[in-house]
């Protein structure tokens, strides 16, 4: 197979030098992303767990340092735009940003800066890696964002891209509570796709 080839390359020990190069590049690049995976999970692990523990029905829980502790850790690391998205992990690091919005939009913590950081990393996002229920979750994530009292959140760029995801999308992944949110969530941002509104 077209791995075990490229493998053959990295390990053959009278290569050329630029074959070495090459090959520790790669390793590099590929730990990095598996690295950058895992620090979204780890986050989205978090947010979902202290979101449901402040937002529970007569919860007495305010941990009001951990959301920009954690908004911190994601601002402050290497995250690129493109390597999470890469390979087999794309889809996990699709599920843990939509985790994380809509975790913080349970919270209704809005951290403008964390939401516009994670709005370049969600429109490199490859349609494969983009299941409809996690479009979901985004555009309702950032519709509540921007429509909020005060907000300086404006983002039709990002509804745009995921519209063009949406649109992607097989009939069989447009359930009825998909549709109606991802709907609702273009609606209340005022971003009026036609072609969008008339797949959905």
């Amino acid at each position: 197979g077209g791995e075990g080839g490229g493998g053959g390359v990295c390990e053959g020990g009278d290569g050329a030098s630029s074959s070495g190069s090459s090959c520790s590049v790669q390793q590099h690049a590929k730990l990095c992303c598996q690295g950058e995976v895992d620090l979204l999970g780890d986050v989205a692990s978090l947010c979902c767990a202290f979101s449901y523990a402040e937002s529970r029905k007569g919860s007495m829980i305010r941990t009001g340092s951990i959301f920009p502790f954690l908004s911190g850790v994601i601002l402050s690391s290497p995250l690129s735009s493109t390597s999470p998205f890469s390979r087999s992990s794309g889809q996990s690091a699709t599920r843990h940003i939509a985790n994380i919005l809509n975790s913080y939009a349970r919270s209704r913590i809005w951290d403008e800066a964390l939401f516009r950081r994670l709005s370049t990393i969600v429109r490199t996002m490859q349609p494969v890696h983009t299941p409809a229920p996690d479009i979901a979750k985004i555009v309702n994530a950032y519709s509540q964002a921007t429509t909020r009292v005060g907000s300086r959140l404006r983002d039709t760029s990002l509804f745009l891209y995921m519209a063009r995801l949406a649109l992607l999308k097989d009939e069989k992944e447009l359930k009825p509570r998909t549709v109606a949110s991802i709907v609702n969530a273009f609606a209340r941002a005022g971003v009026w796709g036609e072609r969008i509104f008339k797949r959905m």
